[in-house]
């Protein structure tokens, strides 16, 4: 379950989100039953992001996206849960380290729609959010629903500062590390894509939220851009802080996302968000009550999936936890 705080009251849905494993599983044929479906409703069944091909029409007659119900008129899908995870203490930072990896990406997509769709237009914490999920290339098509998300809000994002119902203060970098990506070097000259959409390539979840006031299209990013770019990493993650202090004519980069080729260097990722919150400080002037410091400075690392990368972030809480500096990292953690 991922969907967002608010997306029931504003959108009158909520999210369940299937990884797709090998074929003959039943995650498998799940998907293949939707592609059967979204054929018999007039959709392009051999689209990869099939969910755009299901629709219903609601009692106004208007077609909507997403169906309810199956042929037989059951319902496609019955949820048990909820379930809590330790991610539900993210609201209690200013400033986050968001991780996901494999089927612990849910957890984090919820966060993501909560912060960036809602919580931040209402002041709420956390400010500053850096999420990296680790994916390995072969799973791609397992995540396609994901690639949507991000490309819709990182859209939505700029359309909202662009707006200003954001202020300065609100930060977001959205980064992909593909492992096990094949060597392309010939071909990383012509890796990259322009960061706008050619005319008429917007898919029809990206039309809708065009659509939406307050959100401008010339924003809109085509999600087989973004897949184009995963298919093919053309910037090593070690070169990142590098890559980043000239963020804005960076190739790897789209919006608010970052796609990198190899593992996190996570030493990289402490550092920067160290590094933001001393600048913020120091932007913000040098008189602070000793617990003002210890609140505001305390960040929390939310993380769900394997426990190599829950241990790696361990040892990072630890070493960047400065006393002297008054900043903290938190673990919250679920491995698997």
């Amino acid at each position: 379950m991922s969907s967002a705080y608010g997306d029931l009251e504003a959108s009158g849905y909520v999210s369940v989100h299937i990884r797709v494993q090998e074929p003959g599983s039943w995650t498998y044929r799940l998907k293949e039953y939707f592609r059967i479906i979204a054929g018999e409703v007039g959709g392009n069944s051999e689209d990869p992001f099939i969910a755009n091909n299901l629709y219903h029409y609601d009692a106004a007659g208007e077609k909507q996206k997403g169906l309810n119900n199956g042929p037989d008129g059951l319902p496609l899908l019955r949820i048990d849960g909820p379930y809590a995870s330790p991610t539900q203490v993210y609201s209690n930072y200013r400033d986050i380290i968001l991780v996901g990896s494999g089927i612990g990406l849910t957890p984090s997509a919820s966060i993501l729609r909560s912060v960036l769709r809602h919580k931040w237009k209402k002041g709420y914490y956390p400010e500053t959010i850096r999420f990296c999920w680790i994916l390995r290339q072969n799973e791609l098509d397992s995540f396609h629903w994901f690639i949507e998300l991000l490309a819709d809000l990182s859209a939505r994002v700029q359309s909202d500062r662009e707006s200003g119902a954001l202020t300065e203060l609100h930060y977001v970098e959205l980064n992909i590390y593909v492992t096990g990506s094949k060597d392309l070097s010939s071909n990383r000259s012509n890796a990259h894509t322009p960061t706008g959409n050619a005319p008429g390539t917007l898919d029809r979840k990206t039309k809708k939220s065009a659509q939406q006031p307050g959100f401008s299209s010339a924003n809109a990013i085509d999600p087989n851009t973004l897949r184009r770019m995963l298919l093919n990493p053309s910037v090593d993650a070690k070169d990142q802080g590098e890559v980043q202090m000239d963020g804005h004519r960076a190739p790897n980069r789209i919006q608010d996302i970052w796609v990198w080729r190899g593992r996190p260097e996570w030493n990289t990722i402490f550092a920067n968000t160290e590094a933001h919150i001393l600048r913020r400080r120091e932007a913000q002037g040098t008189v602070y009550e000793t617990i003002k410091v210890r609140v505001e400075s305390e960040v929390g690392v939310c993380f769900c999936g394997a426990p190599a990368i829950g241990n790696a972030l361990k040892k990072n809480c630890v070493s960047y936890s400065r006393k002297h500096e008054e900043i903290k990292f938190t673990l919250n953690a679920e491995v698997f």
